[in-house]
């Protein structure tokens, strides 16, 4: 009896033991449904943080791109402007070619196209766009860096005169005459850009400073693009005086600045 009691001991105490490694599994399963859950959260919380940098950072440049654009909101006006103008020749050009030159185009006679003319572009894509956002990105810091007045006669300046000289060239040299385009002030903006430059402090920057490099690598460019080196131009009429002489204006106006 003894012995059948042991062996039944034995046999139940030997049925008995998987039950711990039930209850450990059950408990690891357990267990491991908390990491992963534990994982997920901390890997939401990390996402959540990134949004939240990224989120300041894009606050604190909009705040500082519209803290700059409220003291200095020339150039951008001049943009939405000639894209108004833009407009208007699209309309004009869709009532009458005719109407559009008389309108938008300097030519070699008394006309409105003489006051429009370098406030007005041929087209979009190939013309105002690229103009527009090269003045944006050089022009603004030119801004900032003028007085009001200085900055408005400057551009003025580079945008009249040239094309009025692309106008008496051609009538002196072909008998008539037909140009548009803000390309003469472009052109005088990385040049004079670079001269402002020079005036700061660089000591901790890497050459003159990022906007600095920037209008030194364009001032090189320009050059060589009008001497047809760099290929940039290609899909619009070519405008020699025009661009040439915004360029020496913006170069002259800046060692003037500078001297």
């Amino acid at each position: 009896y003894q012995l059948l009691r042991g062996c039944r001991h034995t046999t139940s105490d030997a049925m008995a033991m998987p039950v711990a490694p039930s209850g450990s599994a059950r408990f690891s399963c357990q267990s491991r449904g908390h990491m992963d859950s534990g994982g997920q959260m901390r890997s939401s919380r990390r996402a959540t943080n990134r949004i939240s940098v990224c989120q300041k950072i894009c606050t604190r440049v909009l705040s500082r791109l519209v803290s700059f654009s409220r003291r200095n909101h020339v150039t951008p006006l001049l943009v939405v402007g000639m894209g108004l103008v833009l407009l208007a020749e699209l309309y004009a050009l869709n009532y009458s070619e005719s109407l559009f030159q008389y309108l938008f185009v300097a030519q070699g006679s008394l006309t409105p196209g003489l006051i429009l003319a370098p406030l007005s572009h041929a087209n979009f894509d190939m013309h105002y766009a690229p103009n527009m956002i090269l003045f944006l990105l050089l022009g603004w810091p030119i801004e900032a860096r003028l007085e009001r007045r200085q900055f408005l006669a400057s551009v003025g300046a580079v945008a009249y005169l040239p094309t009025y000289l692309q106008v008496l060239y051609s009538v002196l040299t072909s008998g008539t005459a037909a140009t548009l385009g803000f390309s003469g002030a472009v052109f005088a903006v990385p040049p004079l850009l670079f001269c402002l430059t020079l005036q700061e402090d660089h000591s901790e920057d890497i050459g003159f400073g990022e906007m600095g490099n920037i209008a030194l690598g364009l001032s090189a460019a320009v050059p060589l693009a009008m001497l047809g080196v760099l290929d940039f131009f290609s899909a619009l009429p070519s405008a020699e005086i025009t661009h040439s002489v915004g360029y020496l204006g913006g170069l002259g106006y800046g060692l003037y600045k500078i001297r």
